[in-house]
């Protein structure tokens, strides 16, 4: 006991061996700026069942009875209205010939990737598709080509320092209709690993990536822009806690909404438009969400934007981020959590929700920019939505392991109103 007392302050110092492999990341950081959240209104239950806006699309399977649509992360339209959907084991879906009656499409294989895309944006008035992949960085593809490839556009960045930054967990993507730019999202420098000896592509743990960022609160999530035609990337926006969900608000492209999962909030980023002052800043569209965010799409028609919530505040978040909680034993709490295996991390709660929103309105407003809120309180129907793709009038839910995609009628003729 002696020896053992002598030794443990040598083996857990930040500097020790035994640290650095508990703790590849580093400690969890003393934050003092928390996120601000609500308790979930029970009441709101137009996602449950019985709804008949919400409808959900399967796969048309064979005898083999296997499915494709497993897992359908992201959804996106091209021009001709053809849906596709990219899934948790790498493969990129072309989704035809529905039939109503059923709610299935048939499913064909246009390529695999090494590991699952998690957002992805189809460029105006051509089949080339944007998407970003954790491991890798900003990709796209022609799926108008016969033999279609996938290209990697950018894997790094240049800082103004000169060094060239790693982009370690790229994960949602947009276009500038007025400019060609593609946005998209760095969310940590956390980047997903996988268990020894698997090497599908759905064992990339995005998850786990995720829980390790949010416990240590360290803010490395950025916003890029990639310029196609100089093959140029450029950081807009620094210091974001997870930068999930991105799209751009308007046709305009004076601004993009950003989803800031932990600390469960939307941002705008100013590019141009009427508040030039603002320019290159972030502020806030809301606070005291019922959750943690996940992507984001916006009508530019309507300037009317979505954002699912994967998961609600737990309970270890609720004590966690306490006012009766000292902010060092939080600190050493989540230090501890970081340290856990995987299996053992905190899980999300079953729920399904999203948010419409007008992120336009002015934040001197005394209008919420909260226009309605769409839950499957208990998750039953629907649950962890991780994405949401506008078309159509429709919303398309993505997910990270059911094999069907959520379809809801807006009916944006009265989206102003609350449901």
């Amino acid at each position: 006991m002696v020896v053992v007392a002598l030794i443990t302050p040598f083996l857990f110092r930040p500097s020790s061996l035994l640290m650095k492999w508990l703790l590849p990341h580093g400690r969890a950081l003393h934050n003092s700026d928390h996120p601000k959240f609500s308790d979930i209104d029970p009441a709101i239950k137009n996602l449950s069942v019985g709804n008949e806006r919400l409808t959900k699309i399967y796969e048309r399977v064979g005898t083999s009875g296997k499915t494709l649509l497993d897992g359908p992360e992201t959804v996106a339209f091209d021009d001709d209205g053809t849906m596709y959907a990219f899934v948790k084991n790498g493969q990129l879906l072309r989704l035809d010939n529905f039939e109503p009656g059923s709610n299935t499409v048939l499913a064909t294989v246009i390529t695999t990737l090494p590991a699952r895309a998690l957002g992805a944006k189809f460029v105006p008035n051509t089949k080339v598709v944007y998407f970003a992949v954790p491991l890798l960085g900003l990709c796209r593809i022609d799926v108008g080509q016969k033999d279609p490839k996938v290209e990697l556009v950018a894997s790094k960045v240049k800082l103004d320092d000169g060094t060239w930054s790693q982009i370690r967990y790229a994960d949602d993507v947009d276009i500038g209709p007025k400019t060609g730019f593609v946005y998209f999202s760095d969310a940590s420098d956390i980047s997903p690993e996988r268990p020894a000896g698997d090497n599908s592509p759905s064992s990339w743990d995005v998850m786990h990536a995720y829980v390790l960022d949010c416990l240590r609160a360290k803010r490395t999530g950025r916003l890029l822009r990639y310029d196609p035609t100089t093959d140029e990337v450029q950081v807009l926006a620094s210091g974001i806690w997870f930068a999930n969900g991105i799209a751009v608000i308007d046709s305009e492209e004076t601004s993009i909404l950003i989803s800031e999962t932990s600390m469960m909030r939307p941002l705008r980023y100013h590019i141009t438009g009427h508040e030039r002052s603002k320019a290159g800043s972030l502020e806030v569209v809301e606070e005291g969400l019922v959750g943690l965010i996940d992507g984001a799409d916006c009508n530019h028609g309507t300037k009317l934007c979505y954002v699912p919530i994967v998961s609600p505040t737990t309970m270890l978040m609720k004590v966690m981020y306490s006012k009766f909680m000292p902010r060092v034993v939080e600190g050493w709490l989540r230090t501890l959590l970081m340290m856990l295996p995987p299996s053992l991390a905190p899980k999300p709660q079953m729920y399904g929700g999203f948010l419409e929103m007008s992120p336009l309105l002015s934040s001197s407003s005394s209008k919420s920019r909260i226009t309605r809120v769409f839950q499957d309180p208990t998750g039953e129907n629907v649950s962890l939505i991780t994405s949401v793709t506008e078309y159509g009038g429709k919303l398309y839910l993505g997910n990270l392991h059911e094999t069907y995609i959520g379809v809801y009628d807006l009916g944006l003729a009265s989206s102003v109103e609350k449901d």
